[in-house]
């Protein structure tokens, strides 16, 4: 055989080898694993959790019918981080997992997450655009994506029309500011059974933290490099934060005063009215009074703002099959079919903007609640920080604060106090 035939044979029988390991590649089975708990990310009842991601494992095998998908059941959402965490150190970390954002940068720093960003740029399927801004920005650390948002929470105000009522106060509109929450709760808070102790609340649970986001600033630069305790904005939030505790005359509300009728306002999670969706639809009443929801409370120097709360999922940096790993990913997260069914069957939201209006256009049909005001507030909303530490600093922060009022002391003085300790716990 001359030595070009013989070159040429080579070749071929080279090239049908590679032929055949790619055939057997593609067609040999894949597993996939997806890394989930059991509940609600969003501390309501969720008896049905598993049923979503049963939808993804359906619609995912219609597309790929050589890819096995297998999860792990009955992890509690409180046992979840350290399950995960444990699972990275072992290296047997599923190809996805949820995610609770206060999670995100430990992990991606520790480098167990896929960046996804040259993923996203070459898949025309994900559109960051489609997604609020703040839902999207929650799966990024320093400008890099490591998680996409799979369902996420506003926190509005529920505000208790018939006690509004009962004191001649017409419902606020959706622009409505802090002087129009300090007016009802001066007009709402008093001691009903005259035995000395407010009994009747104006609003609970209203944070400063909430205040200063309503008021345009946030605390912690996102990076977690930087804070703004120094800033008069923020001095502002906290002073009327401490205007409105003071019409209690220090007295500590009860946690269900809103709940039993004693309270006109409560910040809450959009995820607690979800839950009694099916009961409201019904009646329309929450423990014997009407109740609605609007946007929080804008302050002077900000807007109508709240901070989005939102649960992702992520990729590890290990998958072996990350091309299947991401299809799968893709559909959870930016398929808005699958989306609208997360939406139908848990009491989070989508990130997607076409979903969440979807869903909030047939409520109001059927509610007859305000829930166009929804979308305006995913749509102002922030991203909760997502640097490491982040719970601790804020954590330190609310102490002082409290410590700092309670005292007496000057508000500017001891904040720019807090402002040099804090940037030291940063560093």
């Amino acid at each position: 055989m001359k030595p070009r035939v013989r070159w040429a044979a080579a070749g071929l029988c080279a090239l049908l080898l590679v032929c055949v390991c790619a055939a057997f590649r593609w067609s040999r089975p894949v597993t996939l694993t997806i890394g989930v708990f059991a509940g609600s990310n969003w501390d309501v009842p969720d008896p049905d959790c598993y049923a979503p991601y049963h939808d993804a494992i359906d619609r995912f095998r219609q597309l790929h019918p050589n890819v096995r998908i297998e999860y792990v059941s009955g992890i509690p959402r409180e046992d979840y981080s350290e399950w995960l965490a444990e699972q990275m150190v072992l290296g047997q970390e599923p190809d996805l997992f949820l995610l609770p954002e206060e999670d995100l940068a430990t992990l991606a720093g520790l480098g167990a997450m896929m960046d996804l960003d040259r993923m996203i740029r070459a898949d025309e399927q994900v559109d960051a655009a489609a997604y609020y801004p703040a839902a999207w920005e929650a799966g990024q650390v320093e400008g890099t994506t490591y998680a996409l948002p799979y369902e996420c929470v506003p926190k509005m105000m529920f505000v208790n029309e018939t006690l509004l009522a009962e004191h001649g106060i017409e419902t606020p509109g959706p622009d409505w500011t802090w002087d129009d929450l300090y007016r009802i709760c001066q007009a709402v808070t008093q001691d009903a059974d005259s035995d000395g102790h407010t009994d009747v609340y104006g609003c609970i649970g209203y944070t400063w933290l909430d205040a200063a986001v309503s008021n345009g600033v946030t605390p912690f630069d996102p990076s977690g490099k930087q804070c703004a305790f120094d800033d008069l904005r923020l001095r502002t939030s906290i002073e009327f934060y401490s205007r409105l505790d003071a019409l209690t005359d220090g007295r500590v509300p009860d946690r269900d005063a809103f709940r039993k009728g004693k309270a006109a306002m409560q910040p809450m999670r959009f995820s607690s009215y979800r839950a009694d969706e099916p009961y409201l639809r019904k009646i329309r009443r929450y423990g014997g009074f009407e109740w609605d929801c609007l946007p929080m409370p804008a302050g002077p120097q900000g807007d109508n703002v709240c901070e989005l709360s939102t649960l992702l999922f992520g990729m590890s940096a290990r998958t072996d099959s990350p091309t299947m790993a991401w299809e799968l990913l893709r559909l959870m997260t930016a398929d808005t079919d699958y989306q609208r069914s997360v939406c139908a069957e848990s009491s989070g939201l989508s990130g997607l903007r076409a979903v969440v209006r979807d869903y909030t256009a047939r409520a109001q049909t059927d509610a007859q609640l305000a829930l166009g005001q929804v979308d305006g507030a995913m749509e102002k909303a922030v991203a909760r920080p997502t640097f490491r530490g982040y719970d601790s600093v804020k954590q330190y922060a609310d102490s002082a604060i409290q410590s700092l009022l309670a005292s007496g002391e000057d508000l500017s003085g001891g904040l720019l106090g807090l402002q040099r300790e804090l940037t030291k716990m940063l560093e």
